[in-house]
């Protein structure tokens, strides 16, 4: 199993309460969140996983925020379908920072 597909992570249960306490206090989400990139130059290259011989196409781009700002691509193998953090911006996230790393290290020849 390569890290791409051993590295995911989404807790819902947290996220519903965060959207809830948001709602609660009236905090408006920051509009560039979520943000697609549609002009991103890794928007529709193939990256070469050489730990595996897997290819991946990056779908889209995104820019996101936890504990700071990240854009973050999604990576696809036929129907599979995996999240990255591509670039970091701000963000002090151990999860984001910890995928952003994976990504640079299992894609640097593509890169």
């Amino acid at each position: 199993m390569s890290a791409v597909e051993h590295f995911s992570h989404f807790d819902m249960p947290h996220w519903v309460r965060v959207q809830a306490a948001r709602s609660r206090f009236g905090i408006v989400r920051d509009t560039e969140a979520g943000k697609v990139l549609p002009h991103h130059p890794l928007v529709g290259r193939e990256l070469y996983d050489p730990e595996t011989g897997n290819t991946y196409v990056v779908e889209s781009v995104k820019k996101d925020w936890l504990q700071g700002w990240f854009l973050r691509a999604k990576l696809c193998r036929g129907d599979l379908k995996f999240q990255y953090v591509v670039e970091n911006l701000s963000s002090t996230s151990p999860v984001a920072l910890r995928s952003y790393f994976n990504f640079k290290e299992m894609f640097a020849a593509c890169l």
